[in-house]
């Protein structure tokens, strides 16, 4: 709540690690930090989920290599408006959930 009283938004990644392989059940390292279960690799997602504060994910763009990066917009207890708002101005100004990546080149 001290963040929220001097900020109307936390900008979070949706995932700590670039999309991998479908075969991949999750990374083995996150930053260099051994994974020990699935949920370890997504820890940046549902630590906020467990805040109960109104949150959304957008498309942020492409990594180098084509893949989709998503960015969180975190809002405060029952903020749902303003972020979606936020979310929707976003999504407005970048134009990145009309891009479609690349298809793969065999």
């Amino acid at each position: 709540m001290d963040f929220f009283s001097r900020y109307d938004l936390l900008l979070a990644p949706v995932s700590q690690v670039a999309p991998f392989e479908a075969e991949r059940e999750y990374p083995e390292a996150v930053a260099g930090r051994p994974t020990e279960s699935y949920l370890d690799w997504m820890r940046s997602c549902y630590l906020i989920s467990v805040l109960g504060v109104p949150a959304l994910s957008v498309p942020a763009g492409f990594t180098p290599g084509g893949l989709p990066v998503g960015l969180q917009l975190i809002g405060p207890p029952r903020a749902d408006l303003a972020v979606l708002q936020a979310g929707h101005a976003f999504e407005g100004a970048t134009g990145h959930g009309r891009r479609r990546p690349a298809p793969p080149t065999a």
